[in-house]
């Protein structure tokens, strides 16, 4: 059945059938909406629009943004390992142009989205996360829909991306984090930290091991699928196997049998506390540190060990050497020291 909706001046009319693809269309005057309402929905009665799966007929005034969005959420985000973060930017603008014809929206609506949201705040990286997204999902809606539509974010200036973020713990400040998490009330917080400081595993790879990924005999860690959709093996050192043998093995196959969310509290709350503790120093490193520059930290402790490009990477799991020269920061004292050797 169509509804009709009267804002900003237009009316806009929506059928939604079991089994179709939502169309739309707005108009002017609303006994043109209510014509093309009927005409459309004789066109479904009678069959010359198909349901899903049998090509249904779209249409570039016919199909909203939000309905893109929702689209390309449902057949491409969810299948990606950065599904969540993709997701809350579709939401988002989503609730900004989905009311719009995807037609409707061009160069002077994205470099506004843009001016925006540099004026909140948000850091050249997100920016461009958000233009990605609307350009992902034109590009589905050219590939897949045949649309005859224009990508509005070709032509518009990017801000530069983030600088790379230069993390490295002094070990006064290790042995105070890992002394923290050993206070924690949650038991698995301290041997969490003390994997990703040895092996710079991300976090979802160390809460998704498996009992079975660990081969001790062979000093071995598997991680069977990473951010990138690929494999690796991690060398496992003894002091993070140490680590494994310390814990009971009463929770069944997973290593770490605690959630995501829930693991963030705890580590949040134990840098906050960190924080209001180094407040006195010119220089606090608990003033904005994430769980993944634990990855960054440990990346370049390996390197100060003497590890060259080719043996991190094996174990970072990075393919190029730009993003492996992001996370890692050798010490000036170690380089001194290969110096003066």
């Amino acid at each position: 059945m169509a509804s009709i909706q009267k804002r900003d001046g237009v009316f806009r009319v929506r059928i939604n059938r079991k089994g179709y693809s939502t169309l739309s269309k707005t108009f002017t005057n609303r006994q043109e909406a209510l014509r093309w309402a009927r005409n459309t929905e004789t066109q479904i009665d009678d069959g010359h629009i198909k349901p899903l799966g049998a090509q249904a007929i779209r249409t570039v005034e016919g199909t909203t943004f939000g309905e893109a969005c929702a689209h390309y959420e449902l057949t491409h985000t969810r299948f990606k390992k950065n599904h969540r973060s993709e997701a809350l930017i579709l939401k988002a603008l989503t609730n900004r142009f989905g009311e719009l014809q995807v037609n409707k929206i061009g160069q002077p609506q994205i470099a506004q989205l843009r001016d925006e949201l540099l004026q909140k705040g948000r850091s050249g990286t997100t920016v461009a996360h958000y233009l990605n997204a609307v350009s992902k999902v034109v590009q589905m809606l050219k590939a897949e829909w045949a649309l005859d539509i224009t990508n509005p974010v070709i032509g518009v200036k990017r801000p530069r991306p983030n600088p790379p973020r230069v993390v490295r713990l002094s070990h006064e400040a290790i042995d105070a984090l890992l002394q923290a998490c050993e206070a924690a009330s949650e038991p698995l917080l301290a041997p969490i930290v003390r994997v990703a400081l040895e092996t710079g595993m991300r976090r979802g790879e160390i809460l998704n091991l498996q009992w079975r990924d660990i081969d001790h005999e062979r000093r071995r860690i598997y991680v069977n699928r990473s951010k990138n959709g690929l494999s690796r093996c991690i060398p496992a050192s003894r002091r993070v196997l140490e680590v494994f043998d310390a814990m009971p093995k009463a929770h069944g196959s997973c290593v770490f049998p605690i959630g995501a969310e829930s693991m963030r509290k705890h580590y949040e709350r134990v840098v906050c506390k960190l924080r209001s503790y180094w407040a006195h120093k010119n220089k606090n490193p608990f003033s904005n540190l994430t769980f993944h520059d634990l990855r960054h930290q440990a990346l370049s402790q390996l390197s100060d060990r003497g590890l060259n490009t080719i043996e991190l990477a094996e174990i970072s799991g990075h393919r190029t050497l730009a993003m492996l020269r992001r996370y890692t920061h050798p010490s000036l004292e170690a380089i001194l020291a290969k110096i003066d050797n």
